[in-house]
């Protein structure tokens, strides 16, 4: 059996040195590490983004434009109405209030704000008041 500390070694070559991805086998090989090695897999992340993308970060704000009530069948989120959850169901927020969240990103230091629905899909008079939001945020952030 590969120790930890070859595999992450390795790990490091490949990203760093060879500057190419990570094949599966070397992803599952990772993922299979004991957790005793997170500290060790997150310096090796941090190592590897800073040599990739350099120093600086983006930040993204993320808000939830139509909350609840999802028609999909996703077992692992809490939006949908297949399932029993906390989540309450919630309309498709106002362009004041995307606004005005839009706002309060920019101000906090994102760089990008984004807007996520629990729906199937768009139907058209959704994505016409979705595409109305596009010109309001950027002209008003």
């Amino acid at each position: 059996m590969t120790s930890a500390r070859t595999l992450l070694a390795a790990a490091g070559d490949a990203l760093l040195d060879e500057r190419r991805q990570l094949k599966p086998e070397e992803l599952a090989a990772l993922a299979a590490l004991p957790d005793e090695n997170v500290p060790a897999l997150a310096a090796l992340a941090h190592e590897v983004r800073l040599a990739w993308c350099g120093p600086d970060v983006e930040v993204e704000g993320i808000i939830s434009a139509k909350t609840g009530g999802c028609p999909e069948d996703c077992h692992f989120c809490s939006q949908s109405a297949k399932f029993e959850s906390p989540v309450q169901a919630l309309p498709l927020l106002e362009p004041t209030e995307v606004l005005a969240a839009a706002r309060e990103t920019a101000q906090l230091g994102a760089s990008e704000f984004c807007l996520v629905l629990a729906i199937r899909g768009p139907d058209e008079r959704t994505m016409k008041k979705l595409l109305d939001l596009v010109p309001l945020v950027r002209d008003n952030t």
